[in-house]
């Protein structure tokens, strides 16, 4: 038998957007077949801002393969100071290599008001913003692995592999 971790979240869902508040984590799913430009991505931030003013953790944003235009000006965006009220870290999960590529680029030479990270996997995503949360701030998690799992093939992954498997022995 397996038992998984449950945890309770707090959702809101607009035109533009799903949103679930659970572990200190803010996910953003953002809503197919949609522009994503900057007047809807601070349309968005203030969404979250309203719905949840308590938040003090991480922003996970999840841009489906069917968005109709993701603008890079949405990216600095998220880099600013008034995006980053109450912002721990944020990573923004988006369908294209070469968009992930350009803004890790972009990561080199700029510097944001909170650490920003473009990825491809949203798995990943995930465990870069657990590693940027303060661990006073987190919350306890336990993990669950099945005799099957294996370690991931790639090097962003292997620090939550070790964490994961150093909690399970």
């Amino acid at each position: 038998m397996h038992l998984a971790f449950v945890e309770h979240a707090l959702t809101f869902s607009s035109e533009r957007a799903n949103y679930a508040w659970a572990g200190g984590m803010c996910t953003v799913d953002h809503a197919p077949r949609h522009i994503l430009d900057e007047s809807t991505a601070r349309r968005i931030e203030e969404e979250r801002q309203r719905e949840c003013p308590a938040h003090e953790g991480t922003v996970l944003h999840l841009v489906p393969k069917d968005i109709d235009m993701f603008d890079q000006e949405v990216l600095s965006f998220w880099m600013t100071a008034e995006a980053s009220a109450n912002v721990v870290a944020r990573a923004v999960v988006v369908p294209s290599g070469l968009t992930a590529l350009r803004h890790h680029i972009r990561w080199v030479f700029f510097s944001s008001d909170v650490p920003l990270r473009v990825f491809r996997n949203p798995q990943v995503a995930k465990g870069w913003l657990i590693d940027c949360w303060p661990s006073t701030k987190r919350p306890s998690v336990s993990w669950t692995l099945t005799k099957t799992w294996s370690p991931p093939p790639c090097a962003d992954c292997r620090p939550i592999w070790a964490f994961a498997t150093a909690k399970s022995n």
